[in-house]
This record gives structure tokens, sequence and C-alpha cells, in this order.
């Protein structure tokens, strides 16, 4: 494993190397083709310090759940820059991306699916640039933009050429593909659903893909590792709003669920690693009057702006701090949002939650797993 790595999915990391966001983004299209498979990382450390929620300054103390558009927008970019973590700087992890290089000639062209749980297309765009020899069709419940939007010079961020969105909005309704369009599926971040919703998603995914074909998923589960007290109120209630909500959702291990269903459903090498992504990350102390009074006004700061973002080449770019804000991200998309109440503030609120979170070392349950639909043709799925 990496050195940055190993730092960023520490609870408690100290940034070993610079990083900036604009590094990321100028590696859209660097895409490395050694032959790297996505290890499990290891468990996580148990804090030895003590402390009341009340005076630690962590991450805690920030507004890391600013529903502001600035916030939204770092969080995305985040994103993505924490997903290429999770992939060692691969898009793509399976070895389907030894096969998306550029070539010449009449070659077929490859395409990819995307169904992204996060409810928008950033991550397939963000594909779309990285491969460019290939095709990627993004199933969203948005519609795609208008033609005329397309070619206006309208505030509207073009997509890349390779790129396409595709509406889906029942997953009781099949692809609207034909079988064996696709070289790779990829299944982000599945929401909290019925045995049933996942089944039927993996089903169209095996019939859509060719003999062969590579399936890879990300997958948040809704328990957490090294839960305190209040961490295991929080989820258990949690878990209550999203069976008031919608009874028949699974509110056991998803990661586990999605294994079993892959093998029932015919894929075969399935091959899965496991990784604890913190859910806060203390910042760095010092004794000292001068640094305290510094990161006191630090703290009253704005959130930083994407451009600061990416010209911050300092040490202090803290890459535990992004880790966990993501991480929370992540998991409010995937599960309080499928309880509902918008009104209710979300559970990453609670700065004595966050504190607990840093002392015992808690962290967000995440499976990165890829798998191959069988060589032989699918006559009926």
């Amino acid at each position: 494993m990496t050195e940055r790595l190993r730092a960023a999915f520490q609870p408690h990391p100290r940034p070993r190397t610079t990083f900036s966001v604009s590094e990321f983004v100028s590696g859209y299209e660097d895409c490395n083709n050694n032959n790297t498979e996505v290890p499990a990382a290891g468990e996580v450390s148990r804090r030895s310090s003590r402390s009341s929620c009340k005076t630690r300054r962590s991450d805690a103390s920030s507004s890391s759940e600013d529903g502001s558009p600035l916030a939204q927008v770092n969080l995305r970019v985040g994103s993505m820059t924490v997903s290429k973590w999770l992939t060692f700087e691969h898009v793509l992890f399976s070895d389907v991306r030894h096969e998306l290089v550029p070539v010449e000639g009449p070659l077929k062209r490859h395409s990819i699916l995307v169904i992204d749980g996060l409810g928008n297309d950033d991550w397939s765009f963000y594909a779309a640039e990285a491969y460019p020899a290939a095709t990627f069709f993004n199933l969203s419940p948005r519609a795609p933009l208008p033609e005329e939007l397309k070619s206006s010079s309208s505030s509207f961020p073009l997509s890349p050429p390779n790129h396409h969105q595709i509406q889906y909005v029942s997953h009781l309704d099949k692809f609207p593909f034909a079988p064996q369009s696709f070289t790779a599926v990829v299944y982000r971040f599945p929401v909290a659903a019925p045995e049933a919703y996942y089944r039927s998603i993996l089903t169209e995914a095996r019939r859509v893909l060719e003999p062969g074909g590579f399936i890879e998923l990300c997958i948040l589960d809704v328990d957490l590792n090294n839960m305190g007290n209040r961490g295991r109120r929080t989820v258990r209630r949690l878990k209550e709003r999203i069976n008031e909500r919608t009874p028949d959702t699974s509110l056991g291990s998803t990661a586990d669920l999605i294994l079993r269903l892959l093998g029932k459903v015919g894929f075969t090498t399935i091959k899965a690693a496991r990784v604890g992504v913190p859910v806060a990350s203390s910042v760095t102390r010092s004794d000292s009057k001068a640094d305290k009074g510094k990161a006191i006004a630090e703290n009253k700061k704005d959130p930083p702006s994407l451009s600061e973002m990416m010209s911050d080449n300092s040490p202090s770019a803290d890459e535990g701090k992004m880790v966990s804000r993501v991480g929370r991200w992540w998991y409010t998309r995937c599960y309080e949002n499928a309880a509902g109440k918008s009104s209710v503030k979300s559970i990453w609120s609670d700065k004595c939650l966050l504190s607990e979170a840093e002392e015992l070392g808690t962290s967000l349950k995440l499976m990165v797993c890829c798998a191959r639909a069988p060589l032989d043709r699918i006559t009926s799925v």
C-alpha cells in the first residue's frame, strides 16, 4: 500500500506528501496500466487519548456537512479524489482497464455502463475523460440535457463526446439496452433498498454484459466499525427511520448481501477488498499559543473555494479531513436520504458523535469488488 493511502486511511492521519486537487484533475487523463490489484486496508487503530466533545479539536468543529453550493462542489470534487485514492490512481480497477487503451484502426470500441447511487454523473464524466477510447453510458433518474442546450453557448458544462446520459427511473424495468452490449458495468454506492432491488440491478447487469465482461462495485454498509454508545444509538435510530418509510429495505450488510447475489445471478471470479474510511480525523495539535490562536481563526473562516483547494500545495493540506468528509457524504447519500424527512438534521451535525468517532477510531465499512460474467453465452436470465 502506498504511503499516502496509508496516511489517508488512518483515523488520525498526518500528511506525508504534498497534495493538491489540481494534480488529481490533471490525472483524469493519466491512466496507469500496471497490474496492481486492490488490496484491503488494515484495521484502524484505537486512540488512547481521552477528552470531551467540547474540548476536542477535530473536523467535528467545522461545518463538514454545510449545504452551501460551495461546500457541495468541494465534496463532489473530493469524492472523485478519494475514489481515485481507493483504487491506487486507477479509475477502473478491474482488468478491463487494460482493454481501454487508445488504439488505431477499425477495432471495436468498448462500451461501459455506469450506475451511480450518489445521484449525479460526476464520476461517469470523469471516467469518460480518463478513457477516451471507450464509450460511457450513465443510467440516471434525470433526463439528459436537451440538445439545444448542449449546442448553445450556455453555462451548462458540456459532457465529453464519449459520454451519454440515459434516463432510468425504475429498477423494475429492464435496462434499455440489448443483451451483451457492454464490456463492463460499474455499480457505485448502492442506496438502501430491498434485496429485490439489488437482485434486479445485478441480473440486468449480467444480461447486458458480454461473455467474460466485468462488473465493478463500490459498496458502503449502514453499520460502522468500532462504534461507541452514541454511534450505536445513532445508527439504530437511522435504521428505524428507514424501516418506517420502507419496511422491506435490507438493513444488514449491503456488501455481504450483494456478494451473495453476485454468485446467485451467475457472476464468477469474484474478488473483494474492504477498507475502513475514518468518520472523523483530528487536526494536528500544537502547544503554542500562537498556533492555537491561528487554528481558532482558521476555524471561523469560510470553507476554502474550489480554486483555493486546487492551488493548495502546502504540507498542511489535510488529506485525512477530506477522506472523512467525503465518507460521511457518501453515507448520507446512501442511507440518510433513504430515511426521508429532509428537515431532520444530518447525523453528522452531532459534534459529540464525531468526537466519539475520532476517539474510538470509528470508520465506515466500504467494500470494492469486481467479478466477471461467465464466458458462455447467456440464453436467458
